[in-house]
């Protein structure tokens, strides 16, 4: 059965790079008519202008989804444009890494404000369109991170924890509009977010030996399972987060910190690289 989203406007924010990107291209493939939301205004046009190249449906609009008043702009441009939104896609996200006693508030802010302010912010925005109209899709991008710990990784990991919790309560309180809202919850995928982690040898082979399948996840992967969830197949599907991760959530994941610890010449705790440690330092 092919998946079509023949004259849907959806809009995907974080859409000028890594899963936004790859969201967009399969949307607009699907037959979506896509706006591209980005931070990077230049990235996300010249994405914008690649796709328009291949005949896809695409607009790039610049947003800050940290920034109230430019979440704002862009809806409100959809909503004038267009007069609807059948999917919204909040893939704009962002982390950090630092051990809990190193962390500073400023770090703690950035992710927590991309993350889960800035899903909250869209999704409050699309509700108000898509409640006027009886219906739409609303996926959040979460993570296996939201149930699976990572040591150095505390606000991303509490981040994407309020995401599943957004996208829970989102879906029970609009449900009643006809409203789906799910979550995706990626692995590890190779997009520029991994590259510096996977620079790493004892990371990339560790998170290697942590997928059944034995592969890194591709932007692709977690699009395809976004263009389901968009789609009327989905329509009895609500409140869930669809790991897309080679079955990574089922092993766990390494934890960062350690390896590029040793990297940078710091003694760290003789553990495995999956797990914290079992003594306490003295």
């Amino acid at each position: 059965m092919e998946i079509t989203l023949d004259g849907k406007i959806s809009l995907v924010t974080g859409g000028a790079s890594g899963i936004g990107r790859g969201i967009a291209k399969e949307f607009a493939s699907a037959g979506s008519k896509v706006v591209i939301a980005d931070l990077d205004e230049e990235l996300a046009a010249g994405v914008a202008g690649e796709m328009e190249e291949s005949g896809l449906d695409v607009v790039a609009r610049q947003i800050d989804v940290t920034d109230e008043k430019s979440v704002g702009n862009v809806f409100e441009f959809i909503d004038k444009e267009f007069g609807r939104l059948d999917v919204l896609v909040n893939s704009a996200g962002t982390g950090c890494m630092s051990a809990i006693d190193e962390l500073i508030i400023e770090e703690w802010d950035m992710v927590m404000d991309v993350n889960l302010k800035g899903t909250f912010l869209c999704t409050r925005e699309a509700s108000k369109i898509m409640k006027k109209q009886g219906s739409g899709r609303i996926i959040n991008l979460s993570s296996i991170n939201e149930a699976v710990p990572l040591a150095g990784e505390v606000p991303y990991c509490a981040s994407k924890g309020g995401v599943m919790m957004l996208t829970r309560a989102s879906a029970l309180e609009l449900a009643p509009y006809g409203i789906n809202v799910n979550a995706l919850g990626p692995g590890a995928i190779d997009t520029p977010l991994m590259e510096e982690m996977l620079s790493v040898p004892e990371i990339k082979d560790g998170i290697s030996r942590q997928i059944p399948f034995g592969r890194l996840g591709k932007p692709e992967d977690v699009a395809k399972a976004a263009l389901f969830l968009a789609s009327e197949l989905s329509e009895w599907v609500t409140g869930h987060t669809l790991y897309v991760d080679g079955g990574m959530h089922l092993v766990g994941e390494i934890s960062y910190l350690w390896p590029v610890e040793r990297v940078m010449g710091n003694e760290v705790p003789d553990v495995p690289i999956c797990q914290p440690p079992k003594e306490p330092r003295e």
